[in-house]
């Protein structure tokens, strides 16, 4: 579950560089400061998401001793 949380985190840092290289295609030598603007809402929120996945990961690790995804979906059947 630690290695999806991880995936997860670089997945969205990913998508946050291509929007601030995305917004200088507009004018050249000019940026947009918008992009800059939604880029430090995204990584506000995705902190937020990421204490949260930590927090359940918590949760099942105290609860079914494990964190491995195989094990933890063969308990949901």
């Amino acid at each position: 579950m630690i290695r999806l949380l991880i995936a997860l985190e670089i997945m969205l840092n990913a998508a946050n560089l291509n929007f601030i290289a995305f917004s200088s295609y507009g004018v050249f030598g000019f940026t947009h400061p918008l992009a800059h603007a939604f880029t430090i809402i995204s990584i506000g929120i995705g902190g937020c998401i990421i204490a949260l996945g930590l927090a359940i990961i918590l949760h099942a690790y105290r609860h079914y001793g494990t964190l491995d995804v195989r094990e933890l979906r063969r308990l949901k059947e």
